[in-house]
């Protein structure tokens, strides 16, 4: 069965290709999605299609960072209603396990994990695909990203993670250490970001009602 995911998650694309000099329609059309439906951000589109395009993208515009870059255009609200819930839950982490548990309505090509990892009890956020579709980099590093503007919103501005742990030996742009302001391990298992439990134990009341989107490091 094909898997689907909300054509919210290319929000930014045909903004940033354009910028990158790009042609996002003639990018779009290799992948048969309909240019008018990214622009409205109108429906779904199958998952693959999605993630092999951002792929693509990279390697056609030479931009090794590319999904990290469509990460600055996007944050928590890509999710629609589940934002809300997640912005009026209790704490942090009651707000990740609503998403987990309610993330099937954005996709069901992604599972997201919290869990607990070594004996200081910080735990780990991580996402993979749906079994049987690739663990793309470019979609992964764009996930990562977007998780990491959405806990900053949960959290507030002073959100950074423990540390960033990537599957990759190392990451191709300067602009990893710029964007994630963390430790950044290589060669691990997973891609994810690593959490305290004074993080996840934060109450909502704590942070600002108007939590700030950061600002793009890109232009």
């Amino acid at each position: 069965m094909t898997q689907l995911i909300k054509t919210a998650s290319l929000t930014g694309f045909y903004e940033l290709v354009t910028r990158l000099n790009g042609n996002p329609d003639a990018l779009l059309r290799q992948f048969n999605i309909e240019a008018e439906k990214v622009k409205n951000l109108d429906g779904v589109l199958p998952f693959n299609s999605a993630t092999n395009l951002i792929e693509e993208t990279a390697r056609q515009l030479n931009c090794p960072d590319f999904g990290l870059r469509l990460a600055q255009q996007q944050d928590l609200t890509i999710l629609g209603p589940l934002a809300a819930v997640a912005m009026n839950a209790p704490t942090v982490g009651d707000a990740l396990k609503a998403i987990i548990g309610y993330l099937h309505y954005f996709t069901r090509g992604l599972h997201m994990v919290l869990d607990a990892e070594g004996a200081d009890k910080s735990s780990r956020l991580w996402f993979e695909p749906a079994h049987g579709l690739p663990a793309l980099r470019q979609s992964q590093e764009l996930t990562l990203g977007v998780a990491h503007i959405s806990l900053k919103m949960l959290y507030g501005e002073g959100f950074r993670p423990q540390a960033v742990l990537l599957q990759s030996d190392a990451p191709l742009h300067d602009s990893y250490r710029e964007f994630f302001a963390a430790p950044i391990h290589f060669s691990q298992d997973r891609d994810a970001l690593l959490l305290s439990t004074e993080q996840l134990e934060k109450s909502g009341t704590e942070r600002s009602a108007h939590a700030r989107v950061p600002e793009r490091i890109h232009p």
